[in-house]
């Protein structure tokens, strides 16, 4: 049995595209396409929230909100922000996630190894006694070979565009040197090590936005780790140049698509490590036509045959459609937080696996959506 593609707005060209963006667009286009059409929506994790506190800390540090501290105090200072920080980041996920109930941060994975990491890094750090030197914000694109024009640097979470290239993106750290341009890639995860083939395009085209402003590639692009070590990335102008091309070429190849009336889930490319980290396989329909037990995803797509409520969630008792190697086949969904109708077909995915091949057991995070729960066909056009 095929399982057919949700009904979705068409959306307008992709214009405009950041480097996190063209990732995705390189790994799977249908998936630029539904994150762009909000077919799935978009709820914060720990890993989001633990990172972007990283980050955070990172700026306040470079901006001069600690400056004049006196040494004794500058830990306190960076365990408080931390920690108001998470406190807010669990808030949204509380609200985001109901009812579900997230874990509380304390036991969130990797966190006290990050902000330890973290806090430490920043204690070295030599701009406790700068006073607002870096300014988070934005520079106007320039041609090509323009005049260098950035404010004084270091800068923080800097927005560069390129209108010839149609790239933008926010650089982590510009610094300078010796005379050295620097590009910083602040990473807060604890197995961080050399750039990976996805953070190696990002940097890549974080370069090609620096020689858009400045008319000159940065010297050296680096990776830093949670504490602070930074990893050089060896790169030349050519590697630059062939990022952006691809970029191009993946991007014409997604407007020519939609320009063309294709159908656009013959973009997707489902594979089993991609696919696992991808939050739109929710409302994929060619992940569910190409999903197999093998993959061991804690995803199932069918008919609720049945309902059990108990203290710790409801069972749900499917017919599967999906995996594909299992249709007609009964699959348990233990600990559901919502409760859908018998004879509705769902999506499920994020449940564990057990010793059982028809039992998946739920966690705070497992979503379970109708599958007919489409976006409404408009009529108009969505902007990418």
């Amino acid at each position: 049995m095929t399982v057919q593609p949700l009904a979705l707005p068409r959306p307008a060209p992709l214009d405009w595209i950041s480097p996190t963006q063209a990732n995705a667009l390189l790994t799977c286009a249908y998936r630029v396409v539904l994150a762009a059409l909000g077919a799935v929506d978009r709820r914060p994790t720990p890993f989001t929230a633990i990172g972007l506190t990283a980050h955070r800390l990172h700026e306040l540090i470079a901006t001069g909100a600690f400056a004049g501290m006196p040494t004794e105090g500058r830990r306190a200072a960076l365990e408080g922000a931390w920690d108001a920080e998470i406190g807010a980041w669990n808030d949204k996920l509380v609200k985001a996630w109901a009812p579900a109930v997230p874990p509380d941060p304390s036991v969130w994975p990797g966190i006290d190894l990050t902000r330890s990491r973290v806090i430490r890094s920043l204690l070295r750090d030599g701009s406790w006694d700068a006073t607002g030197h870096a300014e988070p914000g934005g520079v106007e694109p320039r041609a090509l070979g323009a005049q260098p024009g950035l404010p004084h640097l270091p800068q923080v979470e800097l927005r560069l565009e390129d209108a010839r290239t149609r790239i933008f993106g926010y650089l982590d750290r510009l610094e300078e040197a010796q005379g050295q341009l620097l590009v910083v890639d602040v990473k807060s995860g604890v197995l961080q090590g050399d750039a990976t083939d996805e953070q190696r395009r990002q940097l890549l085209l974080y370069a090609s936005l620096v020689r858009a402003v400045l008319g000159r590639l940065p010297t050296s692009l680096l990776i830093q780790d949670a504490a602070g070590r930074r990893r050089p990335m060896e790169f030349t102008e050519a590697d630059v140049d062939e990022a952006v091309r691809d970029v191009d070429d993946g991007r014409e190849h997604l407007n020519l698509a939609i320009g063309g009336g294709t159908d656009l889930a013959q973009l997707a490319a489902p594979e089993p490590d991609h696919c696992a980290s991808c939050s739109q396989r929710l409302a994929c329909a060619p992940y569910w036509n190409a999903l197999s037990s093998a993959w061991g995803h804690g995803s199932a797509l069918g008919e609720v045959a049945g309902l059990t409520a108990g203290a710790n969630g409801t069972t749900v008792r499917l017919l599967l459609t999906s995996p594909t190697d299992r249709t007609g086949s009964p699959m348990t969904l233990t600990g559901v937080s919502t409760s859908p109708a018998v004879g509705e077909v769902v999506a499920a995915i994020g449940f564990e696996l057990t010793s059982s091949a028809f039992v998946m057991r739920g966690r705070w995070d497992s979503r379970v959506r109708p599958w007919t729960d489409a976006l409404e066909v408009s009529g108009t056009e969505v902007q990418l």
